[in-house]
């Protein structure tokens, strides 16, 4: 299956797979009623991640979660590039040095003979590293947000004087400021570590200048986010990066369908005009979705 020009693209998170797969959910008749309504659903690589995670916990519902998706990655569904790739992108082209952004992996086929290894229960190397690598980001994330306001007591007052009202303004405001743009160096300078941190800045700037770059906007919001609930609550929950790298990475979507409502919420701050759709499990998940996208 291609992906329709101007294509409505629906972000699943992993407790929507769950659902799919608890039900059952034909992979190709979902897509094609999905695609009769010019939408599509895609697929996120920190959603292989977090089922894969299954596995060191020796749940044999990891092989039957991986056989399901294998069903809609054969079925042709589009997966999404990783997030440092999409910035690299971004970087690249709002410099002139690069072309126009694509979100979707040109080829997929790596993908499916790991899947379809998981499918069958053999959580090789290449899987364990997955998951350490996502472990380990997050719980980098967590400490590096500590340490950040534990360095800054000025930016800890300022940011416990932001009530949660005010959050989306406080955000929108700092997101493109002075603020927002060493936020988005830090990212540049992990994938360009050989450029001055005065190019890096220059390019935070022009990216932020343009809402079409998506992954520089939602993760400086998503930083800045996460630094006002570490502000307010002293960490982050250790669900809480794993859910914005989520959100992050979707950012190139249209709409993000989970069950889980603090999930949702983090969606709102790193993108506004994000479509968030939070499902009750109150009706089967596809009858409810495709009612959710009729027009």
């Amino acid at each position: 299956m291609t992906l329709a020009h101007a294509c409505t693209l629906i972000y699943a998170d992993t407790s929507i797979w769950n659902c799919l797969c608890d039900e059952k959910v034909n992979g190709h008749n979902l897509s094609s009623s999905l695609a009769a309504q010019n939408t599509q659903l895609v697929l996120g690589e920190n959603v292989l991640s977090e089922m894969a995670k299954a596995f060191q916990g020796l749940n044999p519902r990891a092989t039957e979660l991986f056989s399901y998706l294998k069903s809609f990655l054969d079925f042709g569904i589009p997966l999404l590039k990783p997030t440092w790739a999409l910035l690299i992108e971004e970087a690249l082209h709002v410099l002139k040095q690069g072309p126009e952004v694509v979100p979707f992996a040109s080829s997929t086929d790596h993908l499916l003979k790991q899947v379809e290894r998981l499918s069958k229960g053999d959580f090789d190397s290449r899987a364990l590293q997955l998951v350490l690598e996502r472990k380990g980001a997050a719980q980098t994330t967590r400490a590096m947000a500590k340490a950040h306001l534990t360095a800054r007591p000025k930016l800890t007052s300022i940011l416990k004087q932001v009530s949660s009202v005010n959050l989306p303004r406080w955000i929108a405001r700092q997101a493109t400021s002075a603020r927002g743009r060493t936020v988005l160096a830090g990212h540049l300078k992990v994938e360009f570590p050989s450029n001055t941190s005065n190019e890096l800045y220059y390019t935070a700037k022009k990216l932020l200048a343009s809402r079409r770059y998506r992954v520089s906007h939602a993760l400086v919001r998503s930083d800045l986010y996460a630094n006002w609930r570490c502000a307010n609550n002293g960490s982050l929950r250790s669900d809480v990066p794993d859910d914005i790298f989520h959100v992050v990475n979707a950012s190139y979507c249209d709409i993000f369908i989970t069950t889980d409502r603090d999930q949702g919420s983090y969606v709102a701050h790193a993108r506004d005009d994000f479509k968030v759709l939070l499902y009750a499990k109150t009706d089967p998940v596809a009858k409810w979705l495709l009612e959710q996208i009729r027009p």
